[in-house]
């Protein structure tokens, strides 16, 4: 079995509202307009698709408004990928911190692909 890697990686969001923000990390409709092509959810379970081939995750956690887990149900049961928003109280921006997990050798590939979708959100929310 191939090792898993934990990796973060850290979005300055500026000028971007924690609502809108949670929003598109946290709902299948949010997701859809940036990390998937369709991404349906029924309670905890969701499906998210790319060029037609679907992945299906768990929720495994949820804190309102502030961090969203999820797990690959074809992925070690010790992985996950999460989505924490913070705000930065000297300046009112946020952030936005990505925890996920890559086979070793793959996290520099990972964290180009999060800074891929990163702009898209970025584009689609007008940051």
């Amino acid at each position: 079995m191939v090792h898993k890697e934990k990796y973060k990686v850290e979005y300055l969001l500026e000028k971007v509202s924690k609502a809108i923000l949670w929003k598109s990390v946290s709902t299948a409709d949010g997701l859809q307009d940036w990390f998937a092509d369709q991404v349906s959810n029924i309670d905890d379970d969701f499906v998210f698709t790319w060029k037609g081939h679907s992945e299906h995750a768990t929720r495994l956690s949820c804190r309102d408004g502030v961090s969203i887990r999820f797990h690959w149900l074809h992925e070690p049961a010790d992985t996950f990928f999460e989505f924490k928003i913070q705000e930065l109280e000297l300046t009112g921006d946020v952030s936005l911190t990505i925890t996920d997990f890559a086979d070793k050798g793959d996290v520099e590939d990972a964290v180009l692909l999060w800074n891929t979708q990163i702009d898209e959100l970025r584009r689609v929310t007008g940051m």
